[in-house]
């Protein structure tokens, strides 16, 4: 009876030695955190277009067109 006990307590103690091993590992985090950082940027571009083209609805057309102009004045 001792030694089941004592072999189900050693059990138990790997397998809290796993968990902790396994909510320490940090493998990876570098990679998931570029991702996130990506994310985030795309979002704000994207946010900051969506206010530009609301606050001043013309400005990317005047953009094109003045450009197209130079271009067809360069050719």
């Amino acid at each position: 009876m001792k030694k089941k006990l004592n072999a189900l307590a050693i059990a138990a103690q790997q397998k809290c030695i796993d968990a902790m091993d396994f909510l320490s590992d940090t493998n990876g985090s570098d990679t998931t955190e570029k991702i996130g950082m990506v994310v985030v940027a795309v979002v704000i571009v994207g946010l900051l277009a969506v206010a530009v083209k609301t606050a001043m609805p013309g400005l990317f057309n005047t953009m094109i067109s003045t450009a197209q102009e130079k271009l067809s004045g360069i050719f």
